[in-house]
C-alpha cells in the first residue's frame, strides 16, 4: 500500500507546495480519488450535490461518495495552506449528520478521518494524517477508502479501534502528569513507611523527618530527566568516604523564560502535547499561526507577558508546585506584580502552562 498511498499524495504534497486555490484543489483531489477506484461517470464521486433537506432546504458538501446509489463518505475541501477550525468540523459534522452518514473526510493541510459514533455528541477525529510520503497511516488510509477493499463494517472496526487506543493514550498522559504532579508526595510518604519499616530499631520518628528533610524529590518527565546533572558513583563513594553530606536540590534552570516556552511550544506544534493538566484536570491546547490556544470550544490565546511576570516571580521565589495555587491567588499575585494594571487571568490556562515551564525549568545537581 506504500505505492498506492505515495501516488495518491505526491501530487497533494505539490499543490500545498505551490499553494493552489481550493478550486484547484478541489479538483486535483476529486482525480486522486480516482486513482483509488472510484469513478465520476458512474456517479461514485459527486462534486458539490444538491441534497435536500426538509421540504425548502439543501446542503451542498464539497464532495460525496456514493456506491450503487449509497451514500458512503463526505468530503470537505480546504486550501493546502489552510488550518482547521472548529467551523469546519461543524460543517462537515452537519452534513454527516443530516444524511445520517457514519464517516467524513477533511481534506486540507493534512487529511483528517472522522466517526459518528452511535450516541456520540458530535463526530469524533480518529486518524489525522500529514501531508507526506510513506506514511503508514496514509497506508492505511487508501486500503480503508480504495473503491476495491471498500467496507462500511470494517471502516467502523477500524473507528472504534482507533478510538479505544486514543482512550488508552489519554490514560497514560493523565496517569503520568498525576505522577508529575503528586510524585514527590506519594515517594516521600513510601520512603517514611520503608524507613519506619527496616530502620525502627536504628531511628526514631523524629530522625525518619530530618532524613527525609534533608532530600528534595521530585518525579520529572523524562525529556526533562535525561538533561539532569546526577552525581556519578565516584563522587557518591567519595562523599561517603569523607563522610561529607551531600544535599540534592531542586534549583531553577538557567534556560530563560523564551527556552522554556519555544520548547512547549515546538512540542504543541509538532503534537507531542495536545493537552496540560493541572490538579488533575485537562485542558485541550493548540497550535494556529504562531499562538499556543488553550481550550476546545473557544480556543483563545495566553498573553505572554503576564505569563512570563509570573513564571519569573515564581522561578525566584523557588516555587515549582503550584497546585495549592487557586484562582484568587493567581489574580491577587498578578494585581500586585502589574500595579494593578491586570487583575484577571484565565486561571486554568495560566496554572496548566505555568506548572509545565515549571516542571521543565528543574534539574538535579549536587551541591555541598
Amino acid at each position: 500500500m506504500t505505492e498506492k498511498w505515495n501516488q495518491f499524495v505526491y501530487d497533494l504534497c505539490d499543490a500545498q507546495q505551490r499553494d493552489v486555490d481550493e478550486n484547484e484543489y478541489h479538483r486535483l483531489i476529486e482525480t486522486q480519488f480516482q486513482l483509488l477506484g472510484w469513478a465520476k461517470y458512474r456517479g461514485e464521486i459527486c462534486h458539490k450535490p444538491n441534497i435536500p433537506i426538509g421540504n425548502n432546504n439543501f446542503i451542498q458538501p464539497d464532495i460525496l461518495i456514493k456506491r450503487d446509489g449509497e451514500e458512503l463518505f463526505v468530503i470537505e475541501v480546504k486550501r493546502p495552506v489552510h488550518s482547521i477550525s472548529q467551523r469546519e468540523i461543524q460543517q462537515l459534522e452537519s452534513y454527516m449528520r443530516q444524511r445520517k452518514i457514519k464517516f467524513g473526510i477533511y481534506i486540507g493541510e493534512h487529511i483528517e478521518l472522522f466517526y459518528d459514533k452511535p450516541e456520540s455528541t458530535k463526530a469524533i477525529s480518529v486518524l489525522k494524517i500529514p501531508l507526506e510520503l510513506n506514511n503508514k497511516f496514509g497506508e492505511m488510509f487508501v486500503e480503508l477508502f480504495g473503491k476495491e477493499n471498500y467496507s462500511s463494517d470494517s471502516l467502523t472496526e477500524f473507528c472504534e479501534n482507533r478510538i479505544s487506543e486514543k482512550q488508552q493514550e489519554l490514560k497514560k498522559i493523565e496517569a503520568q502528569q498525576y505522577l508529575v504532579a503528586n510524585g514527590d508526595a506519594i515517594v516521600t510518604d513510601n520512603l517514611k513507611q520503608y524507613l519506619r519499616n527496616d530502620y525502627k530499631d536504628s531511628f526514631s520518628e523524629d530522625e525518619i523527618e530530618e532524613i527525609l528533610s534533608g532530600l528534595t524529590i521530585s518525579v520529572l518527565p523524562k525529556t526533562i530527566v535525561k538533561e539532569m546533572s546526577l552525581p556519578s558513583v565516584s563522587q557518591i563513594q567519595r562523599s561517603t568516604i569523607n563522610s561529607e553530606i551531600r544535599e540534592l536540590k531542586v534549583v531553577a534552570n538557567s534556560k530563560s523564560f523564551s527556552d522554556i516556552y519555544n520548547s512547549i511550544e515546538n512540542d504543541i506544534r509538532r503534537r507531542r502535547i495536545t493537552s496540560l493538566s493541572f490538579r488533575r484536570s485537562l485542558t485541550p491546547v493548540s497550535y494556529k499561526g504562531d499562538k499556543i490556544y488553550y481550550g476546545e470550544t473557544r480556543p483563545k490565546p495566553i498573553n505572554n507577558h503576564n505569563l512570563e511576570i509570573l513564571y519569573n516571580y515564581f522561578l525566584n521565589q523557588k516555587i515549582i508546585d503550584l497546585s495549592s495555587w487557586d484562582s484568587n491567588d493567581f489574580f491577587n499575585l498578578i494585581s500586585k506584580l502589574t500595579n494593578g494594571k491586570t487583575n484577571t487571568l484565565d486561571y486554568i490556562y495560566y496554572a496548566s502552562m505555568l506548572q509545565e515551564m515549571l516542571n521543565r525549568s528543574k534539574y538535579v545537581q549536587s551541591t555541598k
